[in-house]
């Protein structure tokens, strides 16, 4: 595959991805510890879109004190799991789910490794965050093993290495990842620093 058309597939999946979220995808969300931290720290609550985005109002100054809430709200307004939207989206995962076990098999590969994405980024009130893309979504909405393990850090914003393997193949998955952490040694405890240091 080439980068122009790896690309292209990478636009199209993220399109696919997003409208298969948002034409019914998240019905339904686990509200954990971040929602209630005080309450139940580790209890967990099934909720609807609408619970949660009527819990976001009730809890204004709390949960999206910085931040709307308008990729629940757009949720809200899509259709069903069986409008054809949805229906089209998920079928282009599963056709690409297809194509990725595909390639792997014809190159005879273990895995394919690739930086998850970018370094982890600061929080940005005004720009929000920045998308640069990234491997893991391949595995996630093609239902392959993928595990993500520390491979550095840029001016000590961490960064992940995915490593994604055929349905199935998990001990050998779990085996590259563990060599791989232990030839690098790169994962560093977090520190939760108030600001960079570019020096």
């Amino acid at each position: 595959m080439h980068r122009r058309e790896f690309l292209q597939r990478s636009a199209l999946l993220g399109a696919a991805v997003w409208a298969a979220v948002m034409a019914g995808g998240c019905s339904t969300m686990t509200r954990g510890r971040s929602a209630a931290p005080r309450v139940k720290p580790f209890a967990l609550e099934e909720m609807t879109v609408a619970e949660l985005i009527d819990f976001n109002e009730r809890n204004r100054e709390r949960e999206p004190a910085f931040f709307g809430q308008e990729t629940l709200l757009e949720a809200q307004r899509k259709g069903t799991l069986s409008d054809l939207p949805y229906l089209d989206a998920k079928a282009r995962c599963v056709k690409w789910s297809k194509e990725i076990e595909a390639l792997m098999e014809s190159n005879q590969l273990d895995a394919v490794v690739a930086p998850t994405t970018g370094p982890a980024h600061t929080l940005d009130l005004v720009v929000g965050d920045r998308e640069l893309g990234g491997s893991s979504t391949y595995a996630a909405v093609a239902g392959l093993p993928s595990i993500t393990v520390p491979c550095g850090d840029v001016f000590g914003l961490p960064v992940g290495m995915s490593f994604i393997a055929p349905a199935w193949h998990e001990a050998r998955l779990l085996a590259l990842a563990y060599a791989f952490e232990q030839a690098t040694k790169a994962r560093k405890p977090p520190q939760f620093r108030r600001t960079l240091d570019l020096a």
